[in-house]
């Protein structure tokens, strides 16, 4: 299971998440940053009394690189947490939050970076594109179409790797697969999950 959701759902919300630079340019894009304390030395407890949830958004860049922050780094206070509902977040990362083709957005981390089913549900193939959770598109490259049971689908797209085959039930945080740069990627770095979400509101987008 996804250990820490609560706090992983903080860093997809927030755009001033203070993530290393190639990280954020894999998307690109401008990053508007508030600055909490100049004073790297301020204690968390401190900085709590003004921001309750900046403790949580330094844990999760601590977890992603421990140079994340910095004594030249600022620490930036989160946008107002979205309810994500049925869906839980299927990775930590960079999310821009902006929708692109077919209701998707990309969360940009290093390649290698786990995958976790963001509802409970069902590998299957895309009956369009004729392949699925071993498959390969020359656009998506390796994917997993995940059919859930309130009839909605979410595509995982740009692995590394997958861990299930088509047919395959998982439940929600589930490990299904890891981050790569498969398929048509773009930036510094490529490595990002594509998640798309069919038949309902991509809880990860910050319209």
């Amino acid at each position: 299971m996804i250990i820490g959701v609560l706090a992983i759902n903080l860093a997809f919300t927030s755009k001033s998440n203070p993530l290393k630079a190639e990280i954020r340019e894999t998307l690109g894009g401008p990053v508007e940053e508030k600055s909490l304390t100049e004073n790297y030395g301020d204690s968390l407890a401190a900085i709590n009394n003004n921001f309750q949830e900046t403790s949580i958004i330094i844990e999760i860049n601590l977890a992603l690189n421990s140079d994340a922050l910095s004594q030249t780094n600022s620490i930036n206070h989160p946008t107002k947490k979205k309810n994500l509902g049925y869906f839980a977040p299927p990775t930590i990362g960079w999310n821009w939050g902006v929708l692109h083709k077919n209701n998707a957005v990309d969360i940009a981390n290093r390649c290698g970076t786990p995958i976790y089913a963001s509802a409970e549900g069902i590998a299957v193939a895309d009956k369009e594109l004729g392949s699925g959770s071993d498959g390969w598109n020359d656009g998506y490259g390796i994917f997993i179409l995940l059919e859930h049971q309130n009839y909605t689908q979410t595509r995982y797209a740009h692995l590394e790797r997958t861990v299930i085959q088509i047919g395959k039930y998982v439940k929600k945080g589930d490990l299904i697969g890891y981050m790569g740069n498969t398929g048509n990627t773009h930036g510094p770095t490529g490595c990002h999950l594509h998640f798309e979400v069919y038949g309902a509101e991509n809880p990860l987008s910050n319209r």
